[in-house]
């Protein structure tokens, strides 16, 4: 409990909240202890500090007192960067997202999909196949090899009417066949990468994802 809560602590989203919530609080305390009137009763002060701090500005409560003009600025400011903070934390939470899936390192969430397991020469002109015989109807097909962003950028500019995803990692490992969702897919293609003599025999690797794949899938279409 005390390791999720330090975690918690941590979270810029959480932090953020926490002191759009706690400058609410204290705005709508200080409000009414500084203002007379309707905008004092019940709940009121805490909704005007929130109207405030997003700067919707409703109108229908105002302070009315120099004190309570002065510190509705004060108010003012802190929400406007509160606020601003949150949208940039928000940004960043889907900026940084769509690096990890450039990079390959997101799970794919697509269902009756075409996993492309490898690449080398030849596999452009398999892709160039299934957009063909797909007749116009956009095809997912899903990438797992090491290419470089570079060369995905340029297959996603290319087949435009084929959703290309991307996992980067071996084709023999459970975990990266999970994360291109095995489970979900419609076929499997194993085509041979271009390797040098250093890394395994690409015969072998070929075998070796044959046989993990049907073990996770035996009835998968490979």
């Amino acid at each position: 409990m005390h390791r999720w809560f330090r975690l918690l602590i941590r979270n810029n989203f959480f932090q953020v909240g926490l002191g759009i919530f706690v400058v609410m609080i204290l705005g709508g305390l200080i409000l009414r202890t500084i203002e007379t009137g309707n905008i004092t009763e019940g709940e009121n002060p805490f909704w005007w500090a929130i109207v405030t701090m997003t700067t919707v500005g409703y109108g229908d409560f105002a302070p009315s007192t120099p004190e309570g003009r002065i510190f509705a600025v004060l108010v003012m400011f802190a929400g406007i960067s509160l606020t601003a903070m949150f949208t940039a934390v928000i940004s960043s939470i889907f900026v940084a997202k769509r690096i990890r899936e450039e990079k390959g390192l997101e799970n794919v969430n697509v269902k009756d999909h075409i996993i492309l397991c490898g690449w080398n020469r030849n596999a452009d002109k398999i892709i160039d196949s299934i957009q063909y015989l797909s007749e116009g109807r956009r095809k997912d097909i899903v990438l797992i090899n090491d290419l470089e962003e570079e060369e995905i950028a340029r297959l996603n500019t290319r087949y435009y009417n084929i959703r290309l995803h991307f996992v980067a990692g071996d084709y023999t490992s459970e975990q990266i066949l999970l994360r291109a969702n095995l489970e979900e897919a419609e076929t499997v293609m194993i085509i041979p990468s271009d390797v040098d003599d250093t890394v395994q025999n690409p015969d072998e690797k070929t075998i070796l994802a044959t046989l993990t794949i049907k073990g996770m899938e035996p009835n998968i279409r490979l």
